[in-house]
């Protein structure tokens, strides 16, 4: 099964070394190596979209099994309307899409990435900041009182850990994990959508990209894939995206 990485987004453009910001250069090759592996484990072949390209189409997703989408960059905030059209019929014809989004670029911005193309699928994206979690690391933790019942959260042993991101609010589909300390109504992590009126495939929306970082990797946050249970989170998300659980 084909597994395609979306090169306008943060985490991709980084790992493949073309983000424009000097600091992305130390994690280039190395930020998603993990990642990568536990698709490479599930016996999937993952890949990105060449940098050249400045927008999906429908040949570009010829015999692929799942889309994933790591936070659109602020050089591409808005995905042009056609790009979201192919994605949406991507889905309508049974492909699987994973859209990790993110907090704004700074905190004063209300402008939120992806938030076009998740409103297509019943979600919608509210403007977070999470540096002063509470935590001593500042890190945000979702423990198991905050993981609803679902094959994705089925087993996972620690916590999931991220950074900061934003929240999501959903009309549809099933909720994954809840925001601790949040109040009702945007206080989603990541929500798993399946067979809803024209959505043949299965979807997930997550509120953060980068705990899907390596470890040893700072740019454009800190790698957190081994922090928590965030591996066996995002090995579950996939095992769901494509029907192995």
């Amino acid at each position: 099964m084909k597994v395609l990485l979306d090169s306008n987004g943060l985490q991709a453009a980084v790992h493949q070394g073309i983000h424009p910001n000097p600091k992305s250069k130390n994690a280039a090759n190395r930020r998603l190596i993990t990642f990568l592996a536990i698709i490479e484990s599930l016996g999937c072949e993952p890949s990105f979209i060449e940098e050249k390209v400045s927008e999906i189409t429908d040949d570009l997703l010829i015999n692929c099994s799942c889309l994933v989408i790591t936070t659109r960059m602020p050089r591409l905030p808005r995905q042009p309307e056609s790009e979201i059209n192919t994605i949406q019929r991507f889905v309508q014809r049974g492909g699987s899409l994973l859209v990790m989004s993110n907090h704004p670029f700074n905190r004063f911005e209300e402008s939120m990435p992806d938030k076009y193309i998740v409103s297509r699928f019943g979600a919608t994206l509210h403007k977070s900041w999470y540096p002063d979690s509470g935590n001593r690391k500042g890190f945000v933790e979702i423990w198991k009182d905050d993981l609803y019942p679902h094959s994705i959260t089925n087993g996972l042993c620690g916590p999931i850990v991220f950074n900061n991101g934003c929240r999501i609010s959903t009309r549809i589909g099933n909720v994954v994990a809840k925001l601790p300390s949040v109040s009702e109504g945007a206080d989603i992590f990541a929500v798993a959508i399946e067979n809803h009126e024209d959505i043949k495939a299965r979807i997930v929306v997550t509120a953060d990209s980068g705990f899907i970082g390596d470890e040893d990797t700072n740019f454009p946050g800190p790698g957190l894939i081994n922090s928590g249970d965030n591996i066996g989170f995002i090995r579950q998300v996939f095992e769901w995206l494509l029907k192995l659980r």
